[in-house]
């Protein structure tokens, strides 16, 4: 069971503790972590502004970038054979000296032009290639065009700083397979309170699904509608959405929409799911009443 602690801080307070606090309190309760792991890391990273972008004139891939790296460190040249790379492009940038899960940055000459830096794509700062398009694996990140150029914190921009448990979850277990009830675990060791977050539903249609129950063996049973989700999921995003959604933290690929808010009620609650109403939109069966409601089901 993959388990985003970012994710776990919807529900629990993790304010001083590590990473390996974490997983050896686990550890020592009796639910062993197997594994610590980082979506992505790196050192001395920048969002930068490609300025000019020319062809290398000896060579028939690469470009001579001018880039932009903010008012504390200025522009830089840097020689880039990303075929995305243009001018205007908002990039991460790993400075000299910077360390990447598989190099370090260095100041160089590449074909008689000088290049301090590099710019990276996702790959280079250790995200996995299942979670990256075609498009973005084969080039440099292309950040939204307001990014803050300057910016230090690139991985936090990104919502890339986050860490990752593996847990191994045994047969008499099978609770833990449940985000909240990890959760639950992490502050009944650590002595902290944790909270149910309630969900903030926007309605901005009409529905004719009805939801009820016919019989006492089932004291509830809740559906959601969803509209206007119809494509293959994405990691792209605007200025305030991560770029890793929820499920793929667990690692849950990317799928169509409406098996992404499955997957999502399974990580969260562990509660049965299917699906019904219109266009096979999602719903949530036996849910208890602690859980959601959405729209107008009831």
């Amino acid at each position: 069971m993959l388990v985003s602690l970012k994710n776990i801080r919807q529900y629990v307070s993790l304010d001083g503790l590590t990473a390996e606090e974490i997983a050896n309190g686990l550890t020592f309760a009796g639910v062993e972590v197997e594994e610590i792991r980082k979506l992505a890391s790196g050192t001395n990273l920048v969002i930068g502004e490609i300025k000019t972008c020319v062809a290398h004139p000896d060579s028939d891939h690469l470009h001579i970038l001018n880039v932009d790296l903010g008012e504390k460190y200025g522009e830089q040249q840097i020689v880039c054979g990303a075929p995305n790379a243009r001018a205007g492009l908002k990039v991460i940038v790993a400075r000299v000296g910077a360390k990447l899960p598989n190099i370090e940055i260095k100041a160089g000459v590449i074909r008689g032009q000088a290049s301090n830096g590099m710019c990276c794509s996702l790959l280079e700062l250790g995200v996995e290639s299942k979670y990256l398009t075609e498009y973005q694996q084969a080039g440099i990140e292309e950040l939204p065009e307001d990014a803050p150029v300057g910016e230090e914190d690139v991985l936090g921009y990104l919502g890339l700083d986050d860490e990752v448990l593996n847990l191994k979850v045994l047969a008499n277990r099978p609770d833990l397979l449940s985000l909240f009830n990890v959760a639950r675990e992490i502050g009944a060791i650590f002595s902290r309170e944790v909270k149910t977050p309630e969900p903030k539903v926007k309605i901005t249609f009409d529905t004719k699904l009805e939801v009820g129950s016919a019989t006492e063996r089932c004291s509830q049973f809740a559906g959601r509608e969803d509209e206007g989700h119809c494509g293959q999921g994405s990691i792209g995003r605007s200025r305030n959405e991560d770029v890793l959604p929820r499920d793929q933290r667990h690692g849950v690929p990317p799928s169509f929409h409406a098996h992404d808010g499955r997957r999502a009620a399974r990580i969260s609650r562990e509660r049965r799911v299917g699906r019904g109403g219109r266009g096979g939109s999602p719903f949530v069966r036996n849910l208890s009443r602690e859980s959601f409601r959405h729209g107008k089901a009831a």
